[in-house]
């Protein structure tokens, strides 16, 4: 047999000529149609012409399994009025207590249970008791961040600080009191800024109202709390703030006497549980489904829904009796909403101290993961959307996509600019060099807007659609054994090195250099991908006898696969300072254009646009809302520890004082703006120099991923010599 997995495979192939059959998808499993039940596609998905395994599969879903874990696990919390499964916390501990039964219901072999690095957090509740004009006394129920506060029974004034701006303290004395501050969807900085600025003017805790879109008056909503640890914060309902604020517009000198309880512990390093068993492969590649079982609330859809969705999937193939090539391994991680304390990227906790701390090296067996964690069925819900890696998309949007168009629901199919999503387990699989598919609701809308992190996350408030529970299980099981039937790893690093050239575009200073390197190592990832689709389908058809063969030969060449995709990582993922996750460079560049504009207004002597210009840089926005104590504070966060560490490259930009400079030139009049350029210009050039050195390494990466292809084209792939 010749260096090729499956006979002789002809590489002339031009990546122009490759563009129109790659961007339709992978195509190498043996897709059928999937067609609805005839008389009501509402009431099941039923599936013809797939293979024998995925009929069984579907035929062995049994949904009173998965429903009855949903269920037990949202039952459960710390706190009897709000809920709370929260790492580390004795609820998280029942939570894995009903996960560990399940995988041994489901059939799961080798289940195992062991701890993981984390920081603890327990909401055991909190309430606001006053009494009204009246004389009557009310309870307000609140709900938690992962701080530290105790109280009991404490007797303590509230002030009405409205959005918890600088401007807002004005005339105001919050030292020792409750203050009370709202937070719009709108707002850039997020509860973090406001809560931590609460802290520094001496309050004894925050009590935050965070708004949702749609609106729910008796809503509790706890978004991030971001980058604080020492100040106090919880969590309270439109009405409830509503109600407050009326007693306080009567209030003596603007403040309401309370009666304050908390009980709210965080402990640091005070660990959580990972779970997971097998279903085992002929090989030793294996394939992960991932979920969650901790949660804010009662969390009935993330993670209880995701989670038990993939145990359901598990039962199903052991059920099936489904055999996979690979082994395919269910982990349950804790930790998942929140685990680092004082972090700006605190979620992720569990799987990230699993995959880099407990078991490094199941890294380059992988062959994919799947992240079931948050496919939200509720009522009403018809969109959803799938994240993944550019290099999986033309995989997964042809594996998923004719399950769907035959379906009554619509999905999206997303690859974040960097392959990675912040919100999800995807750096912490990615970083490690593992493709991760994620899933998760449609971005425009739905449950992340109206439920997520919210006591509305139950079956209760947002109702609960058993087709669409019983759909994501059919999708991520899919998605699974349509993996499993892949020889390699069907990633498409052409699709990676083309959306990095499409955000530089426009951008000289990125040098001639980068732009071919990357051009390049475009052009032969494609044909990599068209080997790897021919080897895949080659593989499917190659009679019992070859096959042992054949998947020797494909262990180092998805060895090599895991090299180039963890190097693409590693060169090229970063976090901007504004929470999102773009290419490493993505921060600097945007900086780089905002200090351009604001440096050609100021000399054409438009101090004003200038000022809104500047708003685009990291913290610019937030330059005179808070002090700068609060500022410095956010911008000296390293987030050591966690799956962040190292991924914000350089310190923030921080143009706070020149925008301050400006400001005094506009109120006294001042054309005068020579030292408001040349202030302009130094930060121009210092984010242009971290820009540089992101590029030279971006650079020395595209060329080391490329030369990777090159020698699995050669070595592998290429025709027979």
């Amino acid at each position: 047999m010749s260096r090729s997995i499956a006979g002789k495979t002809s590489m002339g192939f031009a990546a122009a000529a490759l563009c129109a059959q790659l961007i339709a998808g992978f195509s190498g499993c043996a897709w059928q149609s999937v067609l609805p039940a005839a008389e009501d596609p509402g009431d099941s998905i039923v599936v013809s012409e797939f293979s024998s395994e995925y009929r069984a599969f579907e035929a062995a879903l049994d949904m009173d399994f998965s429903r009855e874990i949903m269920d037990e696990l949202s039952r459960i919390g710390d706190d009897p009025a709000t809920g709370f499964r929260t790492s580390g916390s004795a609820a998280e501990g029942r939570a894995a207590d009903i996960v560990e039964r399940a995988m041994r219901e489901a059939g799961l072999s080798g289940i195992t249970r062991e701890r993981a690095a984390a920081d603890a957090w327990t909401f055991a509740g909190a309430d606001l008791g006053y009494a009204d004009r009246r004389g009557e006394t009310h309870s307000i129920a609140l709900g938690g961040y992962p701080v530290a506060v105790a109280a009991e029974d404490e007797a303590v004034m509230l002030v009405d600080l409205g959005r918890g701006r600088l401007e807002d303290y004005e005339g105001k004395d919050v030292e020792g009191k409750l203050a009370l501050i709202d937070v719009a969807p709108s707002d850039a900085w997020g509860v973090g800024y406001p809560v931590y600025q609460a802290g520094l003017m001496g309050a004894r805790a925050v009590i935050v109202m965070a708004g949702m879109e749609p609106e729910n008056a008796a809503r509790l909503y706890s978004p991030e709390l971001r980058g604080v640890s020492g100040t106090p914060a919880l969590s309270i309902s439109a009405e409830g703030a509503e109600a407050l604020r009326n007693e306080l517009r009567r209030a003596e000198n603007g403040e309401l006497p309370v009666i304050f309880n908390a009980d709210s512990t965080v402990t640091e390093d005070g660990g959580t549980a990972v779970l997971w068993g097998d279903i085992p492969g002929r090989t030793d590649g294996v394939i992960y489904m991932t979920g969650g079982y901790d949660g804010l609330y009662r969390s009935a859809f993330e993670s209880a829904a995701g989670l038990s969705a993939m145990l359901g999937i598990a039962k199903a193939m052991s059920d099936s009796g489904f055999v996979p090539d690979k082994t395919i391994r269910f982990i349950a991680c804790g930790a998942g909403e929140w685990g680092a304390s004082g972090s700006l990227w605190g979620w992720g906790a569990g799987a990230w101290a699993q995959i880099s701390q407990n078991h490094p090296e199941w890294a380059e067996s992988a062959f994919a993961a799947i992240n079931v964690d948050a496919s939200p069925p509720i009522a009403k819900q018809t969109r959803f959307g799938v994240s993944m890696p550019h290099e999986l998309y033309g995989f997964v949007s042809v594996s998923a996509g004719q399950l769907v168009e035959s379906s009554m629901y619509n999905f999206s199919w997303h690859a974040p600019e960097s392959g990675l999503d912040p919100v999800t387990d995807y750096f912490s699989w990615a970083l490690q060099g593992i493709p991760l598919v994620s899933a998760g609701p449609d971005e425009s809308g739905g449950y992340r807007a109206a439920y997520r992190h919210s006591s509305d996350d139950s079956v209760e408030a947002a109702g609960f659609d058993g087709d669409a529970y019983r759909f994501g299980h059919m999708l991520y099981g899919k998605i699974a054994m349509d993996l499993d039937d892949c020889l390699i790893r069907p990633l498409d690093f052409g699709r990676v090195f083309a959306a990095l050239l499409a955000s530089l575009e426009g951008e000289p200073a990125a040098g001639a250099a980068l732009t071919g390197a990357l051009l390049d190592a475009a052009d032969k990832g494609l044909e990599l991908a068209a080997a790897i689709d021919k080897a895949n389908m080659d593989y499917l058809t190659a009679p019992d006898d070859l096959r042992p063969s054949m998947e020797a030969m494909a262990f180092g060449l998805n060895r090599e696969l895991f090299r180039i995709f963890k190097g693409l990582r590693d060169g090229f993922a970063g976090l901007t300072w504004r929470g999102e996750a773009a290419f490493s460079y993505s921060g600097a560049r945007r900086n780089i254009v905002a200090l351009r504009q604001a440096r050609d207004m100021l000399e054409d002597g438009d101090a004003e646009g200038a000022l809104d210009a500047l708003r685009a840089t990291d913290m610019g926005e937030l330059a005179g809302v808070f002090g700068q104590e609060a500022l410095d504070h956010f911008a000296g966060l390293d987030d050591a520890g966690t799956w962040a560490e190292g991924r914000t490259a350089g310190a923030a930009c921080r143009a706070e004082g020149l925008m301050a400079d400006i400001s005094r030139k506009i109120a006294d009049g001042n054309p005068e703006l020579r030292p408001e350029i040349d202030g302009a210009e130094a930060l121009l050039a210092r984010e242009q120099d971290i820009f540089n050195e992101i590029c030279a390494t971006g650079l020395a990466s595209a060329q080391e991923c490329a030369g990777r292809i090159d020698g699995l084209l050669a070595d592998y792939l290429g025709e027979e010599e």
